[in-house]
């Protein structure tokens, strides 16, 4: 529930170091009235201090990595899994990658750097080490390949010895993050039995492998590497990189398989284009208050911004220590209180970590090193994240607070009485959201145009008029329900998605709809900005399904809600009702269960931003396609699962038909994640109800601790179909159903006789 009104908005770009301890901040000192929103194109964000511990295989990938999902819930703040393409500073408007732009009143960018391939190659040959999740997946892929290269060398075959050669290994970069990474590969792949036949290089633009370090620290570091037979080649000035040579700009030539890039950066070249003043490198101008030169809503921080008075190295350091000064000068910028200066260190402690759990390390000229280094280093880094993965789950709810005088003021006479008063609002015509602020909500959708729509949204009336043609029935489906993700865009599509799976589930062709939505109490700006994002992504998949966005009703509320009715069409007699089974037919369900659970642990922050991309991702398949493959195939019957969940729809199925069903509990797919937070205790305030029919199963008690016994009861969101069809047809749609998408597509039981007691059978 929201009792404030959002009156301002903050938008953090990139969730880098300083915006995840921004948000960690935020939890605890949040100010009424203001929204703050992430976007990310990643739900889990790396820490750059333990890359090299991840690459040499001392840390998973989830002790390394940021659920920015999960800390987002915990800090009150809105996530938005998108990639920024764009900014239009006067207009206070960030543009997004395929979906409509978003409104600030500030905002700041933590996106980091874009690796520089302006080299002849680079981009076609190279790995680049930034963005670290593209990187890493490569790494991953590199160590599979050399995993199942063969070592003996008695083999004949011509093919074969060519996979015995030796591979080169590369990192072009002689930086700490270019040193260290080849530390950790050679450390990782030194365990392969085939570890003979791997050759490091690193290649420097100078003559020292690091520089600006203390001299016993550079002869350390020299000697490490002779040690470990990494070839070091200096003054090397790459000018073209082929499939398997680096060549110089003085025509020196090295060979190399695999080449990983880590060289001085630039900024993300979309920058170039938003009018914001940029370093040469691209990097965002800052003031000591870490705004931007010209505009004082934007911030930045991290390796992305560029102090005018005295630049900075890109070093992860100077990222964490900017996110006090970042989060005091946002705060103060929303209340209008004096700004703050940034003052870097002058001086730190510069840990390099060298494979084999040993590290290098200086500050003050002084050098340290050994394993202890190492085990100090990884004290600091296991510190920084469990600040930011531990997050305390039994947090009490804040009692709402007035706006601060402040943003009040700030308000138009107009919009200001609106806010003061709330608590009067009427629950009928005067909740209507004005017609103003609709239409500009509503100026940039574009709807498909179907010709059985007489009357819609091109000519706003009173009502809109469907024609329903000869020969035709009109099918008509409503669904409803309270946002439950943060992304308006995306919980727009669900809902859309979820309200035409029932014309899907009954054979039908969706025509119209008609939307009605609520939308949070807002300053104008927010609800035209909310409006717009909601109804953008529920156009993207009416217009998708051809179905025509013919109007609805709008109101303001306390909680943001969606819904459809949807108009459909169907060939009369034609229509597939759920209560259609037959004997010895099997069960096809198109999607796999678990949604419930998942977002019911997101809302207490116990669901992994991992597991809920994924849900989200199910959700936002249209069962149209699946709908359109089943009923080539002449199934007898079929039904969306959604909030009964599966057991519930099943015994719809079966109503009156005198037949029962097996469930092979085995065989039904389940989402990534909902297993495990069913053992947790978690699921849906829906499930009890849905427990209430196990009394359909005719052997229930045997079955009550099984691994995915509860899955059967979890209610759905944008579910699945669930057809019955002749086992015959049964592999073959199976089979056209995965090539269309649909992979978690499974049999999951058949249609049997009715068993002496209930009428459902469960198999292990």
């Amino acid at each position: 529930m929201q009792d404030t009104p959002i009156v301002k908005e903050i938008l953090l770009v990139g969730g880098g170091h300083t915006h995840a301890l921004f948000l960690n901040m935020w939890s605890m000192n949040t100010i009424p009235g203001v929204r703050v929103t992430l976007v990310s194109p990643q739900v889990m964000t790396p820490y750059s201090g333990m890359l090299p511990g991840l690459v040499a295989g001392y840390y998973q990938f989830e002790e390394t990595h940021i659920d920015l999902v999960k800390l987002c819930r915990f800090a009150k703040a809105r996530f938005i899994q998108s990639r920024a393409c764009g900014l239009e500073p006067q207009h206070k408007r960030l543009k997004l990658e395929q979906r409509p732009s978003v409104h600030y009143d500030v905002i700041s960018f933590d996106t980091g750097i874009t690796p520089d391939l302006s080299v002849k190659g680079a981009s076609a040959f190279t790995t680049p080490v930034k963005p670290i999740d593209q990187f890493y997946s490569q790494w991953s892929s590199l160590i599979q390949q050399l995993e199942r290269s063969p070592t003996d060398g008695s083999k004949t075959n011509k093919t074969e010895t060519s996979t015995t050669a030796t591979k080169r290994i590369t990192v072009v970069g002689n930086g700490a993050g270019g040193v260290e990474l080849i530390l950790a590969m050679q450390h990782r792949l030194n365990c392969f039995s085939s570890s003979e036949k791997i050759q490091f290089q690193l290649i420097a633009r100078g003559q020292q492998i690091i520089a600006g370090y203390p001299k016993r620290f550079q002869s350390k570091l020299h000697q490490l590497i002779q040690d470990k037979k990494i070839t070091f080649i200096p003054n090397f000035e790459v000018n073209q990189i082929t499939k398997n040579e680096i060549i110089s700009t003085d025509q020196q030539r090295v060979k190399s398989d695999f080449t990983f890039w880590c060289t001085q950066a630039k900024g993300a070249s979309w920058l170039i284009d938003t009018k914001l003043p940029l370093s040469p490198q691209g990097f965002i101008r800052v003031k000591s208050t870490l705004q931007s030169v010209e505009f004082d809503d934007v911030f930045a921080a991290g390796d992305v911004c560029h102090f005018e008075s005295s630049p900075l190295p890109k070093a992860g350091v100077y990222a964490v220590r900017m996110a006090k000064t970042l989060f005091a000068n946002i705060r103060n910028s929303i209340l209008e209180k004096p700004l703050g200066n940034y003052n870097p260190q002058g001086d730190f402690l510069s840990l390099l970590a060298c494979g084999n759990k040993y590290a290098l390390g200086a500050r003050s000229g002084l050098t340290i090193s050994g394993r202890w280094v190492w085990q100090w280093k990884d004290r600091i880094d296991q510190k920084f994240m469990s600040m930011l993965q531990q997050l305390p789950t039994d947090m009490k709810e804040q009692t709402a607070k007035p706006l601060p005088k402040n943003l009040a003021d700030q308000l138009s006479k107009e919009s200001h009485k609106d806010i003061s008063e709330l608590a009067m609002r009427c629950g009928g015509c005067g909740a209507k959201v004005g017609v103003d602020v609709l239409q500009q909500a509503l100026q940039s959708i574009e709807t498909v145009n179907r010709e059985e729509v007489i009357l819609g949204l091109d000519s706003p009336d009173d009502a809109a008029i469907i024609e329903v043609p000869e020969g035709q029935q009109l099918v008509q489906t409503i669904d409803q329900f309270r946002t439950f993700i943060d992304d308006p865009y995306l919980f727009g599509q669900i809902a859309a998605e979820h309200a035409m799976s029932d014309c899907f589930a009954m054979g039908a062709d969706p025509v119209s709809a008609l939307a009605s939505v609520t939308v949070n109490y807002s300053a104008e700006q927010s609800t035209i900005n909310e409006l717009e994002q909601l109804m953008a992504g529920a156009t993207f998949a009416l217009n998708r399904a051809n179905c025509q966005l013919v109007g609805g009703h709008t109101a303001e509320g306390n909680q943001s809600s969606l819904g459809f009715n949807i108009n459909g069409l169907i060939p009369k007699n034609n229509a597939l009702t759920k209560t259609g089974v037959q004997s010895n037919q099997v069960l096809i369900t198109t999607k796999a269960l678990g949604t419930g659970v998942i977002f019911a642990a997101d809302m207490r922050h116990q669901s992994e931003g991992l597991w809920v991309e994924n849900a989200i991702h199910s959700m936002l398949r249209s069962n149209q396609r699946a709908s359109h493959i089943l009923f080539q195939k002449k199934i007898s019957a079929c039904t969306d699962v959604t909030g009964f969940g599966l057991l519930g729809h099943l015994v719809e199925m079966l109503r009156g038909s005198d037949l029962g069903a097996e469930i092979n509990l085995s065989s039904l797919p389940v989402l990534d994640g909902a297993l495990t937070l069913f053992e947790q205790g978690h699921s849906s305030s829906l499930h009890p109800h849905n427990v209430r029919l196990k009394r359909a199963i005719s052997n229930q008690s045997q079955h009550a601790h099984h691994l995915t016994y509860p899955v059967i009861f979890d209610p759905q969101t944008s579910g699945g179909l669930l057809a019955s069809i002749n086992e015959n047809d049964a592999d073959e749609v199976i089979q056209q159903l995965k090539e269309a998408g649909y992979q978690d597509t499974a049999i999951i039981g058949r249609i049997t006789e009715l068993p002496t007691q209930g009428v459902i059978t469960l198999l292990n």
